[in-house]
């Protein structure tokens, strides 16, 4: 995890000389994912798994912003793996509470895209391909 931890890390420092700030937010958030599972104590995880949450979902709306819905579907399936960790290491109801929101407003995103796939939308078909 620690290659990784640094991985994503320079991952994201490229894209960001690149001004390509929703990769590199995105790639922060994973940087910060990989750094949880090396973290010893639950307050450190707590602490870890808030802000790559919130990194993720800032690079989901960064990739919104730019119309990039292949961007938004992997920060958006980033959210995803992160739910579980997130209500596991959270204390507080209402911070598990728009945790699970939005989970729900993603699936519903997801929803959304898999019945624009069967009406024979390609940009649908491209965003679904990053979700699963």
């Amino acid at each position: 995890m620690g290659e990784a931890k640094e991985a994503y890390e320079n991952a994201s420092q490229r894209y960001s000389k690149t001004s390509q700030q929703g990769h590199s937010t995105r790639m922060l958030a994973r940087a910060r994912f990989a750094e949880f599972w090396l973290a010893d104590d639950s307050n450190s995880k707590r602490n870890i798994i808030a802000e790559s949450a919130r990194l993720a979902e800032e690079s989901a709306k960064s990739f919104e912003a730019e119309a990039d819905t292949e961007g938004q579907a992997m920060s958006h399936r980033d959210l995803l793996d992160l739910l579980p960790e997130v209500q596991i290491f959270t204390v507080d109801y209402e911070t598990k509470k728009d945790a699970f929101m939005n989970f729900m407003a993603i699936a519903r995103k997801e929803s959304a895209l898999q019945r624009q796939y069967l009406r024979g939308d390609e940009r649908s078909d491209q965003a679904l391909t990053h979700i699963f």
